[in-house]
């Protein structure tokens, strides 16, 4: 068996760094995957602010980038939906972490109703505050169709032979498909990606981020 001398030689964290380095055309791919796939996904912030959503969330609803990411979610909620939200669907998912088909309705900036069903993942700080929620939603007249998407895009991502994480603007993980042998979600998940980055690689990554969430376009970031 390998000592602790060894094991810190192999160094898992550089390891993890280079897992997360791609080419470009497999960078694309996993953006493709979420920017494109036809259900609409956003992720939530401790405050309620929304901190990413993905193409399909701004085309169905008419939205730009910018008109949306950092507003409050249930801005673009009817007033019920808004009370159901902040009553059952918070409850629910602070007790359980998961909330699963809540019928909700959006309001598309042009005005319209849109009724869909929503299902959101909650991720918890080492407090067990509620830190993040990460949610997909689907139009009720294609819910079953999209089921099924959702379904292949988590096994893509699954079985996808290199780490693909997502990271909210502060550059903590929120979701990685695969963890690498002596590591366990919690100790991964909530944490931030800098942790994991040799130093040199730092300010590449930090770079990355920002640009990202300044211009909802992909990058790619070499590291160890």
């Amino acid at each position: 068996p390998k000592s602790q001398e060894d094991l810190e030689r192999l160094s898992p964290v550089s390891e993890l760094g280079r897992a997360t380095s791609v080419n470009n055309q497999i960078e694309s791919f996993y953006q493709s995957l979420y920017q494109n796939t036809p259900i609409m996904m956003h992720s939530i912030g401790r405050d309620g602010r929304l901190l990413s959503v993905n193409q399909t969330w701004l085309e169905t609803l008419g939205y730009e980038w910018h008109e949306v990411i950092g507003r409050k979610s249930v801005d673009f909620l009817t007033p019920s939906s808004r009370s159901i939200v902040e009553g059952q669907y918070m409850r629910q998912l602070e007790a359980n972490g998961l909330v699963e088909n809540l019928e909700l309705e959006f309001v598309k900036k042009s005005g319209e109703i849109l009724n869909v069903r929503l299902s959101a993942k909650g991720l918890f700080d080492s407090k067990g505050d509620l830190e993040y929620r990460f949610a997909v939603m689907v139009d009720e007249t294609e819910f079953a169709h999209s089921h099924r998407e959702l379904e292949v895009l988590q096994s893509l991502l699954e079985k996808a032979p290199d780490h693909v994480l997502r990271l909210d603007h502060e550059g903590r993980i929120q979701y990685i498909n695969k963890l690498l042998p002596g590591f366990t979600e919690d100790s991964v998940i909530g944490h931030s990606i800098y942790e994991f980055v040799e130093s040199e690689y730092v300010q590449a990554w930090r770079d990355a981020i920002e640009h990202v969430i300044e211009t909802g376009e992909s990058r790619v970031v070499e590291s160890k």
